[in-house]
Protein backbone atom coordinates (compact mmCIF):
# COMPACT_ATOMS: atom_id res chain seq x y z
CA UNK A 1 0.00 0.00 0.00
CA UNK A 2 1.63 3.34 -1.19
CA UNK A 3 0.10 6.42 1.45
CA UNK A 4 0.02 9.49 0.33
CA UNK A 5 -2.65 11.13 2.95
CA UNK A 6 -2.23 11.33 6.73
CA UNK A 7 -5.19 12.66 9.10
CA UNK A 8 -4.28 13.22 13.36
CA UNK A 9 -7.38 15.20 14.74
CA UNK A 10 -7.31 14.24 18.49
CA UNK A 11 -4.26 12.36 18.98
CA UNK A 12 -6.88 9.45 19.64
CA UNK A 13 -6.86 8.26 16.42
CA UNK A 14 -5.11 8.48 12.74
CA UNK A 15 -6.38 7.98 9.18
CA UNK A 16 -4.29 7.04 6.60
CA UNK A 17 -5.31 6.75 2.39
CA UNK A 18 -3.73 5.29 -0.21
CA UNK A 19 -3.35 3.51 -2.83
CA UNK A 20 -2.67 -0.37 -2.58
CA UNK A 21 -3.14 -3.26 -5.40
CA UNK A 22 -6.44 -5.75 -5.32
CA UNK A 23 -5.83 -8.26 -7.54
CA UNK A 24 -1.72 -7.54 -8.93
CA UNK A 25 -3.28 -5.70 -11.62
CA UNK A 26 -6.24 -3.14 -10.74
CA UNK A 27 -5.62 -0.33 -7.95
CA UNK A 28 -7.88 0.86 -5.74
CA UNK A 29 -8.08 3.92 -2.94
CA UNK A 30 -7.79 2.12 0.57
CA UNK A 31 -8.54 3.70 4.14
CA UNK A 32 -6.81 2.76 6.90
CA UNK A 33 -8.22 4.16 10.64
CA UNK A 34 -5.52 3.35 13.32
CA UNK A 35 -6.23 3.71 17.14
CA UNK A 36 -4.03 4.96 19.95
CA UNK A 37 -1.84 2.26 20.21
CA UNK A 38 -1.41 1.83 16.72
CA UNK A 39 -4.28 -1.07 15.98
CA UNK A 40 -6.18 -1.00 13.25
CA UNK A 41 -9.82 0.28 14.29
CA UNK A 42 -11.18 0.03 10.68
CA UNK A 43 -10.49 -0.25 7.08
CA UNK A 44 -12.31 0.45 3.74
CA UNK A 45 -11.84 -0.24 -0.07
CA UNK A 46 -13.11 2.60 -2.11
CA UNK A 47 -15.54 1.00 -4.93
CA UNK A 48 -15.17 4.49 -7.32
CA UNK A 49 -16.00 4.12 -11.22
CA UNK A 50 -12.22 4.66 -11.87
CA UNK A 51 -9.34 4.45 -9.96
CA UNK A 52 -8.61 6.96 -7.36
CA UNK A 53 -4.94 8.54 -6.43
CA UNK A 54 -5.82 10.35 -3.33
CA UNK A 55 -3.58 13.70 -2.64
CA UNK A 56 -5.63 15.43 0.39
CA UNK A 57 -8.39 14.34 2.85
CA UNK A 58 -9.92 16.86 5.06
CA UNK A 59 -13.10 15.71 7.68
CA UNK A 60 -16.11 17.11 7.52
CA UNK A 61 -18.23 19.04 10.11
CA UNK A 62 -20.77 15.55 10.61
CA UNK A 63 -17.58 13.27 11.36
CA UNK A 64 -17.03 11.77 8.37
CA UNK A 65 -14.12 12.81 5.58
CA UNK A 66 -13.77 14.13 1.86
CA UNK A 67 -10.96 12.79 0.06
CA UNK A 68 -9.27 14.38 -3.32
CA UNK A 69 -7.61 13.65 -5.45
CA UNK A 70 -6.70 12.32 -9.83
CA UNK A 71 -8.71 9.67 -11.38
CA UNK A 72 -8.78 8.71 -15.11
CA UNK A 73 -12.39 10.78 -16.54
CA UNK A 74 -12.24 9.41 -19.94
CA UNK A 75 -9.50 7.66 -22.99
CA UNK A 76 -6.22 9.60 -21.55
CA UNK A 77 -7.70 12.71 -19.89
CA UNK A 78 -6.88 12.71 -16.27
CA UNK A 79 -9.26 14.75 -14.00
CA UNK A 80 -10.04 15.59 -10.01
CA UNK A 81 -12.39 13.50 -8.42
CA UNK A 82 -13.75 13.98 -4.87
CA UNK A 83 -15.37 11.15 -2.77
CA UNK A 84 -16.63 11.67 0.29
CA UNK A 85 -17.10 9.01 3.08
CA UNK A 86 -18.77 8.12 6.55
CA UNK A 87 -16.79 8.07 9.69
CA UNK A 88 -16.44 4.44 8.97
CA UNK A 89 -15.07 5.11 5.31
CA UNK A 90 -18.44 3.55 3.50
CA UNK A 91 -18.37 5.77 0.56
CA UNK A 92 -21.42 8.30 0.68
CA UNK A 93 -20.80 9.88 -3.02
CA UNK A 94 -18.34 10.26 -5.77
CA UNK A 95 -17.78 13.78 -8.18
CA UNK A 96 -15.23 13.95 -11.49
CA UNK A 97 -14.15 16.98 -12.59
CA UNK A 98 -13.04 17.05 -16.51
CA UNK A 99 -9.86 18.88 -17.09
CA UNK A 100 -10.32 21.87 -19.22
CA UNK A 101 -7.80 19.55 -21.64
CA UNK A 102 -6.35 16.63 -21.28
CA UNK A 103 -4.44 16.90 -17.67
CA UNK A 104 -5.52 18.45 -13.64
CA UNK A 105 -4.34 17.41 -10.61
CA UNK A 106 -5.55 18.22 -7.10
CA UNK A 107 -3.17 19.81 -3.99
CA UNK A 108 -4.94 21.27 -1.60
CA UNK A 109 -8.50 20.80 -0.33
CA UNK A 110 -10.60 23.22 2.06
CA UNK A 111 -13.63 22.83 3.81
CA UNK A 112 -15.90 25.80 3.54
CA UNK A 113 -18.30 27.47 6.03
CA UNK A 114 -21.26 26.47 3.88
CA UNK A 115 -20.38 23.01 3.85
CA UNK A 116 -19.22 23.09 0.34
CA UNK A 117 -15.23 22.78 -0.62
CA UNK A 118 -12.27 24.33 -2.52
CA UNK A 119 -10.22 22.50 -4.18
CA UNK A 120 -6.84 23.96 -5.22
CA UNK A 121 -5.16 22.36 -8.14
CA UNK A 122 -2.68 22.46 -11.45
CA UNK A 123 -4.15 22.16 -15.44
CA UNK A 124 -1.76 20.92 -18.64
CA UNK A 125 -2.74 21.91 -22.01
CA UNK A 126 -3.51 25.11 -21.11
CA UNK A 127 -1.33 25.07 -18.48
CA UNK A 128 -2.09 27.04 -14.77
CA UNK A 129 -3.29 27.04 -11.82
CA UNK A 130 -7.10 25.92 -10.73
CA UNK A 131 -9.42 26.66 -8.10
CA UNK A 132 -12.77 25.27 -8.15
CA UNK A 133 -15.68 25.45 -5.35
CA UNK A 134 -17.80 22.71 -5.22
CA UNK A 135 -21.36 22.60 -2.97
CA UNK A 136 -21.77 20.00 -0.33
CA UNK A 137 -23.38 17.90 -2.79
CA UNK A 138 -20.59 17.33 -4.42
CA UNK A 139 -21.95 19.93 -7.59
CA UNK A 140 -19.21 22.28 -9.22
CA UNK A 141 -20.15 25.60 -8.50
CA UNK A 142 -17.20 27.58 -10.42
CA UNK A 143 -13.80 27.49 -11.88
CA UNK A 144 -11.26 29.45 -12.30
CA UNK A 145 -7.85 29.19 -14.28
CA UNK A 146 -5.12 31.06 -13.36
CA UNK A 147 -1.84 31.58 -15.56
CA UNK A 148 0.53 34.44 -16.58
CA UNK A 149 3.06 32.67 -14.47
CA UNK A 150 1.03 30.28 -12.53
CA UNK A 151 1.84 26.48 -13.24
CA UNK A 152 0.06 25.23 -10.01
CA UNK A 153 -2.21 26.55 -7.07
CA UNK A 154 -0.61 24.40 -4.48
CA UNK A 155 -2.40 25.67 -1.11
CA UNK A 156 -5.86 28.02 -0.51
CA UNK A 157 -6.67 29.27 2.29
CA UNK A 158 -9.70 30.75 3.05
CA UNK A 159 -9.73 34.79 4.07
CA UNK A 160 -12.82 36.61 6.55
CA UNK A 161 -14.16 38.46 3.72
CA UNK A 162 -15.15 34.66 2.66
CA UNK A 163 -12.15 35.09 -0.29
CA UNK A 164 -9.38 33.11 -0.84
CA UNK A 165 -5.82 32.68 -0.24
CA UNK A 166 -3.43 31.26 -2.58
CA UNK A 167 -0.03 29.79 -2.98
CA UNK A 168 1.21 29.35 -6.55
CA UNK A 169 4.45 27.56 -7.72
CA UNK A 170 6.12 29.68 -9.90
CA UNK A 171 8.79 28.86 -12.21
CA UNK A 172 12.51 31.00 -12.00
CA UNK A 173 12.19 34.17 -14.20
CA UNK A 174 12.42 37.57 -14.30
CA UNK A 175 8.89 38.71 -12.84
CA UNK A 176 8.77 36.46 -9.84
CA UNK A 177 12.16 35.60 -8.55
CA UNK A 178 11.68 32.18 -8.46
CA UNK A 179 10.07 32.35 -4.76
CA UNK A 180 6.05 31.03 -4.38
CA UNK A 181 3.50 33.78 -5.67
CA UNK A 182 0.86 34.66 -2.98
CA UNK A 183 -2.89 35.37 -4.79
CA UNK A 184 -5.48 37.37 -3.02
CA UNK A 185 -9.19 36.52 -4.86
CA UNK A 186 -12.51 37.81 -4.03
CA UNK A 187 -15.31 34.56 -3.07
CA UNK A 188 -15.84 34.07 -7.09
CA UNK A 189 -12.38 33.20 -7.66
CA UNK A 190 -11.52 36.72 -9.34
CA UNK A 191 -8.15 38.23 -9.07
CA UNK A 192 -7.87 41.42 -6.67
CA UNK A 193 -3.71 41.12 -6.29
CA UNK A 194 -0.88 39.00 -6.37
CA UNK A 195 2.47 39.45 -4.38
CA UNK A 196 6.34 37.38 -5.04
CA UNK A 197 7.61 36.52 -1.89
CA UNK A 198 10.57 37.88 -3.21
CA UNK A 199 14.67 36.26 -2.86
CA UNK A 200 16.63 35.23 -5.82
CA UNK A 201 16.16 31.32 -5.09
CA UNK A 202 15.68 28.71 -8.15
CA UNK A 203 12.21 27.73 -7.82
CA UNK A 204 9.42 27.57 -4.17
CA UNK A 205 6.70 25.83 -3.70
CA UNK A 206 3.89 26.86 -0.79
CA UNK A 207 2.44 23.11 0.61
CA UNK A 208 0.77 24.28 3.32
CA UNK A 209 -1.22 27.67 4.82
CA UNK A 210 -2.93 27.41 7.95
CA UNK A 211 -5.24 30.02 9.28
CA UNK A 212 -4.52 31.12 12.64
CA UNK A 213 -5.91 34.05 15.14
CA UNK A 214 -3.92 36.96 13.98
CA UNK A 215 -3.40 35.78 10.07
CA UNK A 216 -1.42 32.90 8.61
CA UNK A 217 1.24 30.27 8.62
CA UNK A 218 2.54 29.41 5.27
CA UNK A 219 5.60 26.53 4.88
CA UNK A 220 6.91 25.10 2.03
CA UNK A 221 10.33 24.22 0.18
CA UNK A 222 12.73 26.15 -2.31
CA UNK A 223 15.85 25.63 -4.30
CA UNK A 224 18.10 28.08 -4.28
CA UNK A 225 19.96 26.62 -7.39
CA UNK A 226 19.10 23.91 -9.94
CA UNK A 227 19.95 20.89 -8.84
CA UNK A 228 20.55 21.79 -5.08
CA UNK A 229 19.05 20.22 -1.63
CA UNK A 230 15.77 21.70 -1.12
CA UNK A 231 15.39 23.84 1.74
CA UNK A 232 12.40 24.04 4.77
CA UNK A 233 10.75 27.78 4.79
CA UNK A 234 8.06 28.90 7.28
CA UNK A 235 6.51 31.96 6.75
CA UNK A 236 4.28 33.73 9.09
CA UNK A 237 1.34 37.04 7.28
CA UNK A 238 -0.96 38.92 9.25
CA UNK A 239 -4.44 39.54 8.89
CA UNK A 240 -4.41 41.46 5.72
CA UNK A 241 -1.99 39.11 4.71
CA UNK A 242 1.34 42.20 4.52
CA UNK A 243 4.94 40.06 4.73
CA UNK A 244 7.25 41.70 6.41
CA UNK A 245 9.69 39.60 5.20
CA UNK A 246 12.49 40.74 7.73
CA UNK A 247 11.28 38.78 10.12
CA UNK A 248 8.50 35.76 8.87
CA UNK A 249 11.19 34.24 6.45
CA UNK A 250 13.06 31.87 8.20
CA UNK A 251 15.05 28.64 6.38
CA UNK A 252 14.80 26.35 9.08
CA UNK A 253 16.81 23.59 7.08
CA UNK A 254 19.89 23.53 5.18
CA UNK A 255 19.69 20.10 3.90
CA UNK A 256 17.08 18.17 2.06
CA UNK A 257 13.38 19.10 3.22
CA UNK A 258 9.79 19.00 2.67
CA UNK A 259 6.47 19.68 3.90
CA UNK A 260 3.21 17.74 3.53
Amino acid sequence: MFGVAIQDWDLQSVLVSGIASVDGQSEAAHLLNFDGSGAVGWQSELNTTNPLRVRNMIRTSEGGYVLSGQCLIMAESMGVCLVKVNRLGAMEWQAEFAPISDYADSHDLGLLPDGGYVLAASSHNPDGGLLLKIDASGQEVWRHLYQEGVPSITAVALTPDLGYFLAAATSPDESTGGLPLFIKVDDMGQEIWRRNAGGNHYRGEIHTIRQTAGGYIIAGTTWPTRGAPRDLWLMKTNRELEFPMNVALRRLLDNEADVE
